[in-house]
């Protein structure tokens, strides 16, 4: 049978709560689990697919992968707004300088209106208010910098949601967030104990094209679920300048401005030595 129906079935099945042989059924949460969002700091991405509503309004910006927000955890977020705006930083001044920096940059980090996928940039500014400006006093420009730090590779598994796929015995990925802490999950709608997955090519629609379909670990999924694994098998299949595979100028910006910033890439580095070695072979002694 092919794959995409396979799927279809497994998804009247997972509406009728039909459950082949050889499966797990589904734990119920535990009871301090009430599928709140998380409160962490972590750069949330939503998986492209045709199923679900986080992944079928990705679907219509990418193939691939959209960038959800940069969160950060609440605190006591009057405090910081009061504090926010003794120090200067007026809401409504901060949301339109992000505005015109997120203007240049959505399209090309995914980072979608979910309502109207075509749509910016008040909904990608009102994340930043939120879990920048509110939370952290950050300027637009910092709030930028944690959407676009993909340089950090080191970054923990912290994040997961996933929707339990029963025909293919297995918690399909939704959504995946990076940073600091332990991982956190949303067990509402999951199969205990089922490894995750994230859907490629073979199913046709559903999946991630030109990426083969991946299965995790449940207990530790983190093991091979890195931010590097995420970053080189799909950010980079539909960016490849977030990888520095070809000289576009989104990926020039973003070594020489970001990366090369911080620890310096091969490219930057070369660059240097070369205007280094020009100038000592021009200069008088």
């Amino acid at each position: 049978m092919d794959n995409s129906v396979w799927l279809l079935f497994s998804l009247l099945a997972l509406k009728t709560d039909i459950r082949p042989a050889g499966c797990s059924i589904a734990q119920p949460p535990s009871p301090d689990s009430e599928g709140r969002m998380p409160d962490i700091e972590s750069l949330v991405f939503w998986i492209s697919n045709a199923i679900e509503p986080f992944g079928k309004a990705c679907r219509k910006h990418s193939n691939y992968y959209c960038l959800e927000s940069y969160r950060t955890p609440a605190g006591d977020s009057s405090v910081n707004l009061n504090r926010s705006l003794l120090a200067g930083m007026a809401p409504s001044a901060n949301k339109a300088w992000f505005g015109i920096l997120i203007r240049d940059k959505w399209q090309i980090i995914n980072m979608i209106d979910p309502v109207g996928q075509t749509l910016c940039c008040e909904a990608q500014s009102q994340k930043y208010i939120l879990y920048g400006h509110m939370r952290k006093r950050w300027n637009p420009e910092q709030y930028m910098e944690k959407l676009m730090e993909y340089w950090d590779e080191d970054k923990n598994l912290n994040l997961i949601t996933a929707t339990y796929i029963p025909m293919l015995c297995k918690n399909m990925i939704v959504e995946i967030g990076f940073g600091p802490g332990p991982l956190h999950r949303n067990p509402r709608t999951i199969s205990l104990g089922a490894p995750y997955v994230i859907l490629g090519h073979e199913y046709s629609d559903y999946g991630i094209p030109g990426v083969e379909s991946a299965t995790f670990d449940f207990e530790n999924p983190g093991q091979n679920l890195t931010f590097h694994w995420f970053k080189h098998n799909i950010m980079c299949k539909e960016h490849p300048w977030i990888c520095g595979y070809i000289a576009e100028e989104p990926s020039r910006n973003y070594e020489e401005g970001e990366s090369s910033r911080r620890r310096g890439s091969k490219k930057s580095q070369r660059k240097t030595s070369a205007k280094g070695g020009k100038a000592k072979k021009g200069s008088r002694t």
